[in-house]
């Protein structure tokens, strides 16, 4: 009698199985789909592009501020060469976000957001969004330069007293 009820409920489990994998696997298209129309929606490769354009401007200030002496076109050099090696990040990152909007939001908070992108509203803030978070970047490299500069005695000081040499 045990073996027809696990016999039954292998039955079952395959049945469920088999009727509930094509649900899933459609319900996985349609979420991919979702995302990536948020994706270009928000422009999102154009964002991060945007956020490492200032990163790599501030660099290069911060650069000429610690190293004036130094010929401006080793600055071009080495940042030329930053951005050729960042190239791949943006495609990377964007596959990195789609996966993991996909994993971390329902069908129904991902058409929740394609509502907003599409509203007026959504669509302000996908036209300001990289311009805040460039100057937002910009200002928190600037600030950091800033505090470090300031304790850059300080630090000298406690190379000195542990018997660093410091020029």
């Amino acid at each position: 009698m045990a073996g027809i009820q696990i016999g039954r409920l292998a039955c079952a489990a395959l049945l469920c199985t088999t009727l509930l994998a094509p649900v899933a696997a459609e319900a996985d298209e349609t979420k991919s789909a979702m995302v990536r129309e948020i994706i270009a929606m928000t422009k999102t490769d154009a964002s991060l592009k945007a956020m490492s354009d200032s990163v790599i401007a501030e660099t290069r200030r911060g650069l000429s501020l610690n190293f004036p002496d130094t010929d401006p076109r080793a600055f071009d050099i080495m940042l030329e060469v930053m951005d050729e090696a960042l190239a791949p990040l943006y495609d990377e990152s964007v596959e990195r976000s789609a996966a993991a909007m996909e994993q971390n939001f329902s069908l129904a908070e991902l058409e929740e957001l394609l509502a907003f992108y599409r509203s007026s509203a959504g669509r302000k803030s996908v036209e300001l969004m990289p311009a805040l978070a460039a100057g937002s970047i910009v200002w928190g490299q600037a600030r950091a330069m800033e505090l470090l500069s300031a304790a850059k005695p300080e630090i000298m000081r406690r190379l000195e007293a542990e018997g660093f040499e410091v020029r």
